[in-house]
């Protein structure tokens, strides 16, 4: 550090401490508004820098991989106090809510429509104020690291820097001017797809082709700035000779294997989402496109990234198009993304024990990592804990508690989470009751005993009689927004 250096704003105080943490503050300023879910994951990374920060100063190394535990382990080895440890959890948890921006992704889902659309640009404005309690959160953190560097001078007064105004207008039209480089192609990406999320939310829950038309273009818009993002940076990494070399051997497999691997993930994530929403189940209907990109998600997930090691595990455990689930290389993959600290490996850590077809099959295993990804701010597993208690089926009824995690979930943007509230237990669902009511009152069927009903493997044929797979059908991870809810489809017109 240079203890002479001027600090007359925030960038020069967290300059002066480590220059490193310098870069990835100015992203998550820069992101405030447009994209606040990726400024929120600058926070996360920030605690992480921080935390290596210190251990490499002590020469302390850590045994822990997930950020959870290395912060834990800082404070046993007492490098930070309980006042600092508490920060950096924090900090963490409200970026976990961007880490978590890719389990949220989904498609349009054709369902009725609630007083929640209505409070759809609530969930930005909630991210927003994320962005900046954990702004608050790091700068209380830079001056502690300060202090404890320099405990003889005192900080002097600082400017905050002004957070940026960018409109997704500007972070395109950078893109397009400077197609090589890779992070305007990234940028230019992470605004295709909020543009898509935002354009299906607000045209409600019940789409007409054009509007599901319109949201693929912008996905594939998307996808092909991942691509861009990606390629681009592993051309950075090398010379005009070496890339010459790698363009006469197989490029893509070779740039997959030095690329920044962000981007790549996310362009795999994209892919397969996109799969998953025309509902492909057929090894004969993967494109060429999706099966290089199961290649670039293995890769990705070999140069252990935590989310493509999620995201192989769900692909494992649901089976690969035309095959059985694979539970043996699902754990795997799991059981990695969890020492690596995946945010979002819970949940599918969950639906792996509470698989009756699988061998591990064990509810209270299942419900333990739901309520740890709840505890390490996961509103996905938040939700999902609401859906159980809903309905009962691996777990005792309990609306109340129902309810609770769906308001703590909605209270922090989960748009499913709001949903169901509407549906199970705001105005709508009183007028769906009453309309039950009134057209059951003239039914009166015999009496029948009581018949447990039988429980289906997700990869067993679907009881309802549809023809698909159990898991793509009423046991799909979106049962809570159709599964136990009453409505017919007369109810909504």
């Amino acid at each position: 550090m240079n203890k002479l250096q001027k600090i007359s704003t925030d960038l020069d105080l967290v300059n002066a401490i480590q220059p490193t943490l310098k870069a990835p503050y100015e992203t998550a300023l820069k992101f405030a508004n447009a994209i606040p879910d990726y400024s929120l994951l600058q926070y996360r990374d920030l605690a992480f820098l921080i935390c290596r920060f210190l251990a490499h100063k002590s020469e302390m190394s850590f045994e822990e991989t997930a950020l959870h535990g290395i912060i834990n382990e800082l404070h046993e080895a007492q490098l930070i106090n309980a006042a600092q440890q508490d920060l950096l959890h924090r900090l963490r948890i409200l970026g976990n809510h961007g880490a978590h921006k890719a389990e949220n992704t989904r498609a349009p889902q054709q369902q009725p429509e609630s007083p929640s659309v209505q409070q759809v640009d609530q969930r930005l404005i909630r991210l927003r104020e994320e962005v900046g309690q954990a702004r608050a959160i790091f700068l209380e953190l830079a001056c502690d690291l300060y202090r404890d560097e320099y405990p003889q001078r005192k900080i002097p007064p600082y400017e905050e820097a002004p957070v940026g105004e960018q409109d997704h207008k500007e972070i395109l039209y950078t893109a397009i001017k400077d197609s090589q480089n890779w992070q305007a192609q990234y940028e230019a990406a992470l605004t295709y797809e909020r543009l898509a999320e935002e354009y299906s939310n607000k045209a409600g829950f019940i789409k007409s082709v054009q509007v599901c038309v319109h949201w693929i273009s912008l996905l594939n818009k998307a996808l092909a700035s991942y691509e861009a993002a990606w390629k681009q940076s592993a051309i950075d990494k090398k010379s005009d000779r070496e890339m010459a070399f790698i363009e006469y051997r197989n490029p893509d497999n070779q740039m997959a294997q030095l690329c920044e691997l962000e981007p790549l993930y996310q362009y795999c994530r994209l892919c397969f989402l996109q799969l998953e929403f025309n509902n492909i189940d057929d090894s004969d209907d993967w494109t060429s496109a999706a099966k290089q990109s199961w290649k670039f998600l293995l890769k990705a997930a070999d140069r252990k990234h935590p989310g493509a090691n999620t995201l192989v595990g769900k692909i494992y455990l649901n089976g690969l198009p035309g095959r059985e689930p694979q539970y043996t290389l699902a754990f795997r993959y799991l059981n990695r993304a969890l020492k690596l600290g995946a945010e979002d490996v819970h949940l599918q850590l969950f639906q792996y024990y509470q698989d009756p077809g699988c061998a591990d099959f064990n509810i209270d295993t299942a419900f333990e990592y739901l309520r740890e990804g709840e505890e390490n701010g996961s509103l996905d597993c938040q939700y999902e804990l609401g859906v159980q208690y809903f309905h009962g089926d691996n777990i005792g009824r309990d609306e109340e508690l129902a309810k609770a995690k769906f308001e703590q979930a909605a209270s922090k943007g989960h748009q499913h989470a709001a949903l169901s509230l509407d549906l199970c237990f705001g105005d709508l669902a009183e007028q769906m009751e009453q309309h039950f009511n009134g057209e059951l009152l003239n039914y009166d069927p015999p009496a029948e005993p009581i018949v447990n009903p039988p429980k289906f493997g997700r990869n067993q044929p679907c009881p309802c009689g549809s023809g698909a797979k159990y898991k793509k059908c009423c046991g799909g991870v979106n049962r809570g927004m159709d599964r136990g809810i009453p409505f017919l489809e007369e109810t909504l017109y």
